[in-house]
């Protein structure tokens, strides 16, 4: 049976970004994102769909767990023009980011309802999504949740 009471580094204790901690959850031969398909020869699930509401460098924790994992992080910026388009066999989530646009406000920010299509799209095809911030309340108003002004 294997050890994993101690997490395995596989650059030490911290990844080549110097302050990033690698997560105790990331250990030698195992993830924990779910697979599709283990059999010889399947297409294996493995890009993470990174919807971003901003410029910042793609230096973050997820964007790292996924590169460290094998898992190919595409990143998104709908506020610029990106089309998310569908879920394909590969996509294996997406993680909504947070920014500083109000989700209630669609006719302002009309890329908002490419983003709310995207997520459901997810949703629908049963892959995970995690939201962060204005990612969570986009998440929450798609599920019927009142997100607005207080």
């Amino acid at each position: 049976m294997a050890d994993y009471s101690t997490p395995v580094y596989p650059h030490g204790p911290m990844d080549k970004h110097e302050n990033f901690p690698v997560s105790v959850a990331v250990r030698r031969n195992r993830t924990v994102w779910p697979r599709s398909d283990f059999r010889k020869g399947a297409m294996m699930r493995n890009e993470l769909v990174l919807v971003r509401h901003s410029d910042e460098p793609a230096d973050d924790r997820v964007f790292t767990y996924a590169r460290m994992n094998g898992l190919v992080p595409i990143e998104k910026f709908p506020f610029r023009g990106d089309l998310l388009g569908i879920p394909t066999e590969n996509t294996l989530g997406t993680v909504v980011y947070g920014g500083m646009f109000n989700v209630f406000e669609e006719v302002k920010h009309p890329f908002l309802h490419e983003e709310n299509r995207w997520i459901s799209a997810c949703m629908d095809a049963n892959l995970p999504v995690l939201g962060l911030c204005q990612g969570a309340q986009q998440i929450a108003r798609i599920l019927g949740a009142p997100v607005g002004p207080t």
